[in-house]
């Protein structure tokens, strides 16, 4: 059969994974910085647009850890 190193590179390749903590909060740096003006006009009101942008681009990422760190990098921004 195949090997656990096997394995977790043809999940890795496939996209199965799911993103380091670190690749998160970049994208969502990312996509904060690319959107600012929307975010400081919607303020924790520009969650739920954004989760979705964040979802796609962090595929295999957990939600409820995308919403969490979403929230608590719009705090920074308006704080």
């Amino acid at each position: 059969g195949a090997d656990r190193a096997t394995v977790g590179g043809w999940a890795e390749t496939e996209g199965h994974v799911p993103k380091e903590v670190g690749d998160l909060d970049g994208i969502i740096a990312g996509i904060i910085a690319e959107r600012l003006d929307f975010v400081k006009e919607r303020g924790f009101g520009a969650i739920g647009p954004l989760m979705g942008v964040v979802m796609g681009a962090a595929k295999g990422a957990d939600g409820r850890e995308v919403s969490e760190r979403l929230k608590a990098a719009i705090q920074q921004v308006l704080s």
